[in-house]
Protein backbone atom coordinates (compact mmCIF):
# COMPACT_ATOMS: atom_id res chain seq x y z
CA UNK A 1 0.00 0.00 0.00
CA UNK A 2 0.95 3.58 -0.81
CA UNK A 3 0.45 7.32 -0.84
CA UNK A 4 -1.28 7.31 -4.61
CA UNK A 5 -1.96 11.27 -4.57
CA UNK A 6 0.50 12.84 -7.06
CA UNK A 7 0.57 16.14 -4.58
CA UNK A 8 1.42 14.42 -1.48
CA UNK A 9 4.20 11.87 -3.10
CA UNK A 10 5.84 15.18 -5.12
CA UNK A 11 5.96 17.11 -1.38
CA UNK A 12 7.36 14.09 0.46
CA UNK A 13 10.00 13.54 -2.75
CA UNK A 14 11.39 16.84 -2.59
CA UNK A 15 11.54 16.51 1.21
CA UNK A 16 13.38 13.56 1.10
CA UNK A 17 16.02 15.50 -1.25
CA UNK A 18 16.09 17.92 0.99
CA UNK A 19 17.32 15.66 3.91
CA UNK A 20 19.54 13.79 2.04
CA UNK A 21 21.37 17.05 0.53
CA UNK A 22 21.23 19.05 4.37
CA UNK A 23 22.87 15.97 6.64
CA UNK A 24 24.95 14.88 3.28
CA UNK A 25 28.57 15.98 5.35
CA UNK A 26 27.20 14.64 8.55
CA UNK A 27 26.49 10.84 7.10
CA UNK A 28 30.32 11.06 5.51
CA UNK A 29 31.65 12.35 8.19
CA UNK A 30 30.16 10.07 10.66
CA UNK A 31 30.59 6.55 7.94
CA UNK A 32 26.48 5.85 7.94
CA UNK A 33 23.97 6.29 5.48
CA UNK A 34 20.46 7.25 6.70
CA UNK A 35 18.81 8.49 3.03
CA UNK A 36 15.42 7.42 3.14
CA UNK A 37 13.37 6.81 -0.33
CA UNK A 38 9.77 7.46 -0.94
CA UNK A 39 9.51 3.46 -1.11
CA UNK A 40 10.36 3.78 2.55
CA UNK A 41 7.69 5.98 3.40
CA UNK A 42 5.32 3.62 1.47
CA UNK A 43 6.25 0.88 3.48
CA UNK A 44 5.95 2.45 6.75
CA UNK A 45 2.22 2.97 5.62
CA UNK A 46 1.51 -0.70 4.15
CA UNK A 47 3.26 -1.84 7.70
CA UNK A 48 0.65 0.60 9.54
CA UNK A 49 -1.81 -1.35 7.82
CA UNK A 50 -0.38 -5.24 8.62
CA UNK A 51 -0.44 -4.17 12.14
CA UNK A 52 -4.15 -2.79 12.09
CA UNK A 53 -4.11 -6.09 10.73
CA UNK A 54 -2.59 -8.47 13.32
CA UNK A 55 -5.08 -6.16 16.37
CA UNK A 56 -7.57 -7.13 14.71
CA UNK A 57 -6.86 -10.98 14.54
CA UNK A 58 -6.08 -11.05 18.09
CA UNK A 59 -9.29 -9.37 19.03
CA UNK A 60 -11.34 -11.63 17.31
CA UNK A 61 -9.70 -14.14 18.62
CA UNK A 62 -9.77 -13.65 22.40
CA UNK A 63 -12.61 -11.13 22.14
CA UNK A 64 -15.25 -13.49 20.14
CA UNK A 65 -18.22 -13.79 22.34
CA UNK A 66 -18.24 -10.28 23.67
CA UNK A 67 -17.90 -9.30 19.67
CA UNK A 68 -20.87 -11.03 18.78
CA UNK A 69 -23.02 -10.36 21.76
CA UNK A 70 -22.20 -6.16 21.10
CA UNK A 71 -23.10 -6.78 17.08
CA UNK A 72 -25.92 -8.68 18.41
CA UNK A 73 -26.94 -5.72 20.56
CA UNK A 74 -26.04 -3.12 17.50
CA UNK A 75 -28.40 -4.85 15.55
CA UNK A 76 -30.90 -4.46 17.89
CA UNK A 77 -30.98 -1.18 18.41
CA UNK A 78 -30.19 -0.51 14.70
CA UNK A 79 -33.79 -2.09 14.64
CA UNK A 80 -35.52 -0.29 17.02
CA UNK A 81 -34.74 2.43 14.95
CA UNK A 82 -35.94 1.47 11.75
CA UNK A 83 -39.37 0.43 13.40
CA UNK A 84 -39.82 3.28 15.08
CA UNK A 85 -40.22 5.00 11.70
CA UNK A 86 -43.23 3.05 10.93
CA UNK A 87 -45.94 4.53 10.50
CA UNK A 88 -48.58 1.31 10.27
CA UNK A 89 -47.28 0.77 13.99
CA UNK A 90 -50.38 2.12 16.48
CA UNK A 91 -50.30 3.90 19.49
CA UNK A 92 -49.81 8.17 21.06
CA UNK A 93 -46.40 8.08 19.71
CA UNK A 94 -47.61 7.71 16.13
CA UNK A 95 -51.33 8.45 15.80
CA UNK A 96 -51.00 11.62 17.90
CA UNK A 97 -51.74 15.15 15.71
CA UNK A 98 -47.87 16.81 16.33
CA UNK A 99 -45.62 19.57 14.67
CA UNK A 100 -43.03 18.86 13.09
CA UNK A 101 -40.79 16.75 14.10
CA UNK A 102 -42.93 13.67 14.99
CA UNK A 103 -41.71 11.84 18.33
CA UNK A 104 -40.96 8.52 17.31
CA UNK A 105 -38.92 10.86 14.29
CA UNK A 106 -37.14 12.12 16.67
CA UNK A 107 -36.46 8.97 18.84
CA UNK A 108 -35.47 7.13 15.46
CA UNK A 109 -32.79 9.77 15.10
CA UNK A 110 -31.32 9.15 18.60
CA UNK A 111 -31.71 5.95 18.65
CA UNK A 112 -29.76 5.79 14.87
CA UNK A 113 -26.69 7.75 16.62
CA UNK A 114 -26.64 5.44 19.63
CA UNK A 115 -26.17 2.23 16.96
CA UNK A 116 -23.63 4.37 14.95
CA UNK A 117 -21.95 5.09 17.83
CA UNK A 118 -21.68 1.50 19.22
CA UNK A 119 -20.83 0.32 15.44
CA UNK A 120 -17.95 2.82 16.42
CA UNK A 121 -17.01 1.56 19.68
CA UNK A 122 -16.60 -2.39 18.31
CA UNK A 123 -14.30 -1.32 15.52
CA UNK A 124 -12.17 0.66 17.26
CA UNK A 125 -11.49 -2.25 19.91
CA UNK A 126 -10.89 -4.55 16.91
CA UNK A 127 -8.62 -1.92 15.71
CA UNK A 128 -6.65 -1.86 19.12
CA UNK A 129 -7.97 2.04 19.91
CA UNK A 130 -9.57 0.93 23.55
CA UNK A 131 -9.10 4.25 24.92
CA UNK A 132 -11.18 5.95 21.61
CA UNK A 133 -13.29 3.28 22.03
CA UNK A 134 -14.03 4.18 25.52
CA UNK A 135 -14.21 8.35 25.06
CA UNK A 136 -17.06 7.32 22.38
CA UNK A 137 -18.80 4.70 25.20
CA UNK A 138 -19.36 7.83 27.18
CA UNK A 139 -20.97 9.16 24.49
CA UNK A 140 -23.24 6.68 24.07
CA UNK A 141 -24.19 6.48 28.04
CA UNK A 142 -25.03 9.76 28.13
CA UNK A 143 -27.27 9.11 24.86
CA UNK A 144 -28.80 6.62 26.46
CA UNK A 145 -30.31 7.96 29.40
CA UNK A 146 -31.23 11.38 27.45
CA UNK A 147 -33.70 8.66 25.21
CA UNK A 148 -35.36 7.29 27.80
CA UNK A 149 -35.72 10.45 29.64
CA UNK A 150 -37.30 12.22 26.51
CA UNK A 151 -39.18 8.61 25.68
CA UNK A 152 -41.03 8.75 28.97
CA UNK A 153 -42.57 12.21 28.21
CA UNK A 154 -43.86 13.62 24.63
CA UNK A 155 -43.95 16.92 25.80
CA UNK A 156 -39.97 16.58 26.14
CA UNK A 157 -39.12 15.69 22.75
CA UNK A 158 -41.03 18.71 21.86
CA UNK A 159 -39.26 21.02 23.89
CA UNK A 160 -35.85 18.92 23.00
CA UNK A 161 -36.36 18.87 19.03
CA UNK A 162 -36.55 23.05 19.32
CA UNK A 163 -33.43 24.34 17.46
CA UNK A 164 -33.71 28.39 18.16
CA UNK A 165 -32.44 28.42 21.28
CA UNK A 166 -30.37 25.02 21.85
CA UNK A 167 -27.96 25.73 24.11
CA UNK A 168 -30.35 27.81 26.91
CA UNK A 169 -32.42 24.65 26.02
CA UNK A 170 -30.38 22.44 27.25
CA UNK A 171 -28.98 23.63 30.21
CA UNK A 172 -32.44 24.49 31.34
CA UNK A 173 -33.87 21.19 30.63
CA UNK A 174 -31.62 18.39 30.11
CA UNK A 175 -28.37 19.04 31.60
CA UNK A 176 -26.93 15.01 33.30
CA UNK A 177 -27.54 16.08 36.98
CA UNK A 178 -31.33 16.84 36.15
CA UNK A 179 -31.84 13.76 33.83
CA UNK A 180 -30.12 11.27 36.52
CA UNK A 181 -32.73 11.60 39.05
CA UNK A 182 -35.73 11.96 36.47
CA UNK A 183 -34.45 8.32 35.70
CA UNK A 184 -35.05 7.29 39.25
CA UNK A 185 -38.45 7.81 38.52
CA UNK A 186 -38.76 6.58 35.69
CA UNK A 187 -37.44 3.34 36.65
CA UNK A 188 -39.98 3.12 39.35
CA UNK A 189 -43.08 4.04 37.58
CA UNK A 190 -42.26 0.86 34.61
CA UNK A 191 -42.10 -1.02 37.97
CA UNK A 192 -38.56 -2.08 38.22
CA UNK A 193 -37.57 -4.01 41.33
CA UNK A 194 -35.92 -1.43 43.89
CA UNK A 195 -32.97 -2.97 44.14
CA UNK A 196 -32.34 -3.10 40.27
CA UNK A 197 -33.38 0.74 40.26
CA UNK A 198 -30.54 0.94 42.93
CA UNK A 199 -28.10 -1.16 40.90
CA UNK A 200 -28.87 0.59 37.61
CA UNK A 201 -28.45 4.07 39.65
CA UNK A 202 -24.81 2.87 40.99
CA UNK A 203 -24.33 1.44 37.55
CA UNK A 204 -24.78 5.43 36.55
CA UNK A 205 -22.73 6.95 38.76
CA UNK A 206 -19.81 4.63 38.72
CA UNK A 207 -19.80 5.09 34.55
CA UNK A 208 -19.79 8.51 34.12
CA UNK A 209 -17.49 9.29 36.96
CA UNK A 210 -14.81 6.15 35.10
CA UNK A 211 -15.01 7.14 31.35
CA UNK A 212 -15.50 10.92 31.85
CA UNK A 213 -11.57 10.40 32.37
CA UNK A 214 -11.42 9.47 29.18
CA UNK A 215 -13.32 12.47 28.23
CA UNK A 216 -11.00 14.64 30.12
CA UNK A 217 -7.68 12.85 29.47
CA UNK A 218 -6.57 11.83 32.84
CA UNK A 219 -2.79 11.02 33.07
CA UNK A 220 -3.63 7.54 34.68
CA UNK A 221 -6.22 6.47 31.51
CA UNK A 222 -3.82 7.98 29.29
CA UNK A 223 -0.86 6.04 30.38
CA UNK A 224 -2.92 2.98 31.00
CA UNK A 225 -4.51 3.40 27.17
CA UNK A 226 -0.47 3.72 25.93
CA UNK A 227 1.11 0.97 27.76
CA UNK A 228 -1.71 -1.83 27.25
CA UNK A 229 -2.19 -5.51 29.27
CA UNK A 230 -1.51 -8.21 26.92
CA UNK A 231 -4.27 -11.21 26.18
CA UNK A 232 -1.72 -14.36 27.16
CA UNK A 233 0.73 -12.43 29.76
CA UNK A 234 -0.76 -10.75 33.36
CA UNK A 235 2.60 -9.00 33.60
CA UNK A 236 3.40 -8.20 29.88
CA UNK A 237 2.42 -4.76 28.27
CA UNK A 238 2.69 -3.20 24.99
CA UNK A 239 3.33 0.09 22.97
CA UNK A 240 -0.39 0.55 21.99
CA UNK A 241 0.90 3.29 19.25
CA UNK A 242 -1.04 2.79 15.98
CA UNK A 243 -3.97 0.12 18.06
CA UNK A 244 -2.75 -2.85 20.21
CA UNK A 245 -5.31 -5.45 21.34
CA UNK A 246 -5.98 -5.15 25.04
CA UNK A 247 -7.52 -7.02 27.38
CA UNK A 248 -9.01 -3.71 28.85
CA UNK A 249 -11.24 -4.22 25.74
CA UNK A 250 -13.10 -6.81 27.64
CA UNK A 251 -14.49 -4.72 30.23
CA UNK A 252 -15.42 -1.94 27.40
CA UNK A 253 -17.32 -4.48 25.48
CA UNK A 254 -19.35 -5.85 28.13
CA UNK A 255 -20.46 -2.41 29.28
CA UNK A 256 -21.26 -1.35 25.72
CA UNK A 257 -23.52 -4.77 25.87
CA UNK A 258 -25.04 -3.68 29.44
CA UNK A 259 -25.83 -0.47 28.49
CA UNK A 260 -27.64 -1.40 25.27
CA UNK A 261 -29.44 -4.08 27.55
CA UNK A 262 -30.66 -1.24 30.28
CA UNK A 263 -31.47 1.09 26.93
CA UNK A 264 -33.85 -1.72 24.50
CA UNK A 265 -35.46 -3.16 28.26
CA UNK A 266 -36.52 0.53 29.42
CA UNK A 267 -37.43 1.31 25.41
CA UNK A 268 -39.73 -1.51 24.86
CA UNK A 269 -41.02 -0.76 28.64
CA UNK A 270 -41.85 2.90 27.97
CA UNK A 271 -43.21 2.31 24.10
CA UNK A 272 -45.50 -1.09 24.91
CA UNK A 273 -46.56 0.13 28.67
CA UNK A 274 -46.30 4.10 28.57
CA UNK A 275 -47.30 4.63 25.10
CA UNK A 276 -49.36 1.74 24.20
CA UNK A 277 -47.55 0.97 20.98
CA UNK A 278 -48.70 -1.83 19.22
CA UNK A 279 -46.06 -2.96 16.36
CA UNK A 280 -47.53 -4.14 12.99
CA UNK A 281 -47.28 -7.83 12.69
CA UNK A 282 -47.35 -7.57 8.91
CA UNK A 283 -44.25 -5.64 8.82
CA UNK A 284 -41.00 -7.06 8.78
CA UNK A 285 -38.59 -4.30 10.27
CA UNK A 286 -40.76 -4.14 13.10
CA UNK A 287 -41.34 -8.22 13.52
CA UNK A 288 -37.21 -8.87 13.18
CA UNK A 289 -36.95 -6.18 15.97
CA UNK A 290 -39.44 -8.29 18.06
CA UNK A 291 -37.30 -11.20 17.35
CA UNK A 292 -33.52 -9.60 18.10
CA UNK A 293 -34.69 -8.11 21.32
CA UNK A 294 -35.99 -11.42 23.02
CA UNK A 295 -32.66 -13.19 21.51
CA UNK A 296 -30.39 -10.63 23.00
CA UNK A 297 -32.60 -10.32 26.55
CA UNK A 298 -32.07 -14.24 26.87
CA UNK A 299 -27.92 -14.63 25.68
CA UNK A 300 -27.48 -11.26 27.75
CA UNK A 301 -28.77 -12.14 30.55
CA UNK A 302 -27.05 -16.07 30.38
CA UNK A 303 -23.48 -14.54 29.41
CA UNK A 304 -24.37 -11.97 33.09
CA UNK A 305 -24.52 -15.65 35.32
CA UNK A 306 -21.41 -16.62 33.38
CA UNK A 307 -19.53 -13.30 34.68
CA UNK A 308 -21.59 -12.36 37.79
CA UNK A 309 -18.73 -12.21 39.87
CA UNK A 310 -16.48 -9.54 37.53
CA UNK A 311 -16.26 -6.04 38.12
CA UNK A 312 -18.27 -3.86 34.81
CA UNK A 313 -15.68 -1.41 35.03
Amino acid sequence: MSFKNKEIRRIISKKLRDQKSLFKEYDKQNNQELAFTLTDIDDLFSGLREFNKDSNRNVNKHLKDQLELSNLAMLLTGYLSLTLQQEENKGELFDGHFDLPKPHIVLSCLTTQITNHTLSVINLVKSGLDNSARTILRTIEELVYLTIYLASDISKIKVYSDINNPKETWYKNFRLEKINKEIVKIETRLGLPDKLIQQFKEHRSEGFEFYSQYIHNSYGVIASGTFVRSFSDDDAVYNSLFGKESRNSISTLNNVNSTLFYFNLSMFKLLISDHKTKLSPSNGISRMTLILFESFKEIYLNSLNERESESIF
